[in-house]
């Protein structure tokens, strides 16, 4: 080749050019279409049952992604931040987050106000309401079989731990039932006389007895003759009878089957048990294992415990951490299918496994606490054991501001042990009271405040709800809408609305609080029925009804609209998108319930309300689409989403040509992106598909030579968006005496 051939991804300097002959190609990228920003961004900031922080202050085995998170539909939103409350056994809805506060149910609970939220994309900042940590140290154990098991009298379980042994268990005992009768010399039997025996609860089975059958031996090989089995023999005398079962679970059953049989032969009527500690020596459960352990002084002594797990096995364990076990290779332990034997297991040896969120933990009076992240443990062996300890966070499992503090070292009751390994807990320092309300308020901004960051995915955010609502927290979620969109964030805007129970005055005062445009307000709530809160029914406790029907806000139904709708579209139109919500909250004055009539809205509408309606014919909607501005210009929802849309587009667009050379052809280019993007929006060559009115583009009337010295280019740009078909005109003339357009051709 007579020259090189070089390739650049942007046209190179003319010195570049010249460094050598060669076949320049500049191979640049094609123009980005004219796409816009996202428009349908929902962040929520709510009180979850797992999940990170938006804070990072996490457990350090919590596995999951730091700060404010994006999910991927209701499915991902359950397995990262788990459901309503959580499942003990098959039980669901058990110590649901955030159960009361300032009067209202739920007050706070993320799943409860995105139940029925179908945003395009979505974001959670979880609020950290932990009262203290407790540490989770495992302990040394053996693990057994699930049973039952075939065990044989006086059979013990030798135990040694590292404060001393071997200790043996209290020894297995087990004996069939028994029945001795009175000294008798013959039954005087005629012939047809019958007694009725049931062994061991299993069928009743009549014998009936011959002449013949006189004396006590004759009478007995009658009655093992029918039974089938040796069940009864004569003792100095008289009649025995014998279950086969040994141990309690074991019974003797007798019953006369003609009247005086049984008084014949020396024997009365009646029930008689086995005896022993186990029910079946045969099939010995491990909680019947786990009892005799338990109940052994001398292994409680040497710190030594036993417990049946989720999977039904018996664990035999050193009861406090650390430590070492090792037990026996006796009948019993080999019986129980006890692993490792004769082998000393240390403290943190163990699979490693998961402790769930919602795991409980009480103090010997019974005050209960629920840990709030999953933790992931690492697995530990014998020369490199895992002894943690493993913390996290808790809040109270009666999640309703009313729980008082512990002291340290008192929670030390373990309710729901993991599978993988037994674990000592305690709680290192004391446990807080419930948060006050200012302090759940001072977390809620905590949480508000993550989500300004321009290096994080809520960047993108269009709206935002929260879960919890107080006047600080409307507060907040509406400076935190103003400081992004202020802080080089996308337009942000906050749905709120007015507290459950407010009369239509107290909301029109309320909404005044805090206007901006940046600011949507709804006012009713919403009627909705939560299948989670109808399975529990009552039972579920406070907050929970028969019917599973509650009252929400309406700043959730309004997110589902907004984020689903294209952003010039009013959200007032009928959608069919929120017919969960089937009525609207009762409204009252003093103890009347106060009917919603067109007044009523023209008020709302005055006053910046965003108030829902139940319409026969286009079913749940929103009478006004506006923000909570009264300011003109500023009123309506789709100006204030179609504005932060086109200047987040064209401010995307942009960017690429920051900080280059003010070349013309750069400002060409420009130009060239805003006018392509405006013109695709205005769609002159096909109106149906038209999402604002007109443009105009002016790069001139703003621009000085002050301004071009400092590196700054003005571009003004003016939209006239499409209006909203809000009111529309029937202008009517009916009578007889009408003059028709027909008539006065």
């Amino acid at each position: 080749m007579a020259g090189f051939v070089r390739r650049f991804t942007s046209t190179p300097s003319i010195e570049v050019l010249s460094e050598i002959e060669a076949v320049d190609i500049v191979d640049l990228p094609p123009q980005s279409p004219t796409t816009g920003t996202g428009s349908g961004t929902l962040l929520c900031v709510g009180e979850f049952e797992d999940g990170g922080f938006a804070d990072g202050s996490d457990a350090s085995e919590w596995v999951g992604a730091r700060g404010p998170q994006e999910v991927f539909g209701s499915e991902d939103l359950v397995n990262r931040f788990g459901g309503f409350g959580h499942t003990y056994g098959t039980v669901p809805s058990n110590n649901v987050c955030a159960r009361a506060h300032l009067f209202e149910s739920f007050n706070g609970n993320g799943f409860l106000k995105l139940k029925f939220c179908r945003p395009r994309r979505l974001i959670i900042s979880r609020v950290d309401t932990s009262v203290g940590q407790v540490a989770f140290s495992p302990l040394a154990a053996i693990i057994g079989g699930a049973g039952p098991f075939n065990l044989a009298v006086a059979d013990v379980l030798t135990v040694t731990t590292d404060v001393g042994g071997p200790v043996s268990s209290t020894a297995i005992a087990a004996a069939e039932a028994t029945v001795t009768g009175a000294v008798f010399v013959a039954s005087g039997f005629v012939g047809g006389e019958s007694v009725d025996f049931t062994i061991d609860g299993g069928p009743t089975v009549r014998v009936s007895f011959a002449a013949a059958d006189q004396t006590p031996a004759q009478v007995a090989a009658r009655i093992n003759l029918v039974l089938g089995y040796a069940a009864a023999s004569v003792v100095l005398g008289a009649l025995q009878i014998v279950g086969i079962r040994q141990g309690t679970g074991g019974s003797v059953v007798l019953a006369d089957g003609t009247v005086g049989a049984l008084v014949s032969i020396g024997l009365v009527a009646g029930s008689t048990a086995g005896t022993g500690n186990v029910a079946n020596l045969t099939r010995v459960t491990p909680a019947e294992v786990a009892a005799i352990v338990n109940g052994t002084a001398g292994l409680a002594a040497n710190n030594c415990s036993a417990r049946v797990d989720a999977q039904g096995r018996i664990r035999i364990f050193r009861d406090s951490a650390p430590g070492t076990i090792l037990i026996a290779s006796t009948s019993m332990a080999i019986a129980c299918a006890l692993s490792p034997l004769a082998t000393t297991v240390t403290a943190g040896e163990h699979s490693g496994g998961i402790i769930m969120a919602g795991t409980r933990i009480r103090t010997a009076g019974g005050d209960e606490w629920v840990t709030m992240q999953t933790l992931s443990i690492a697995s530990g062996s014998a020369t490199s054991p895992n002894l943690g300890p493993h913390v996290v966070k808790v809040r109270p499992a009666v999640d309703d501001g009313t729980s008082l503090g512990t002291a340290a070292f008192t929670t030390v009751v373990l309710v729901d042990m993991p599978d993988f390994a037994d674990f000592d807990v305690t709680n290192p320092n004391a446990l807080t009271a419930a948060l006050t309300e200012p302090q759940m308020d001072v977390a809620y901004e905590t949480a508000f405040t993550r989500t300004i960051d321009l290096a994080s995915v809520v960047r993108e955010v269009n709206f935002s709800i929260s879960a919890r609502r107080s006047d600080a927290v409307v507060s907040v979620g509406k400076s935190n809408a103003i400081d992004a969109s202020a802080g080089g964030m996308f337009g942000r805007k906050f749905l709120t609305g007015a507290p459950l129970g407010f009369t239509i005055s107290q909301a029109i005062a309320d909404v005044g609080l805090n206007r901006s445009d940046r600011l949507f307000y709804t006012f009713p709530g919403w009627r909705v029925r939560v299948p989670e809160i109808a399975f529990r029914g009552t039972a579920g406790g406070a907050g929970f009804t028969d019917d599973g029907i509650i009252t929400v806000r309406a700043d959730g139904p309004l997110a589902t609209l907004v984020c689903q709708l294209a952003p010039e579209e009013n959200p007032g139109q009928a959608t069919g998108l929120i017919e969960n919500f089937f009525a609207v909250e009762d409204v009252y004055s003093g103890s009347t319930t106060v009917p919603l009539t067109i007044d009523s809205y023209i008020a709302f509408k005055r006053n910046g309300i965003c108030a829902p309606r139940r319409d026969p014919f286009s079913g749940s909607i929103y009478q006004s689409g506006i923000t909570s501005s009264i300011t003109p210009g500023l009123t309506t929802q789709a100006r204030r989403k179609m504005a932060d849309f086109i200047q987040d587009s064209l401010a995307t667009r942009l960017v690429p040509f920051s900080k280059r050379l003010a070349t013309q052809s750069r400002l060409d280019g420009i130009r060239s992106v805003i006018e392509q993007f405006l013109s695709e929006l205005q769609s002159v060559n096909n109106p149906e598909t038209a999402r604002i009115d007109s443009y105009l583009v002016d790069e001139t009337s703003a621009q000085t030579p002050e301004l071009t010295a400092r590196g700054i280019f003005a571009f003004i740009i003016k939209v006239r968006t499409l209006s909203s078909l809000d009111a529309i005109v029937l202008q009517t003339e009916i009578g007889e005496g009408v003059v028709t357009v027909a008539e006065e051709a």
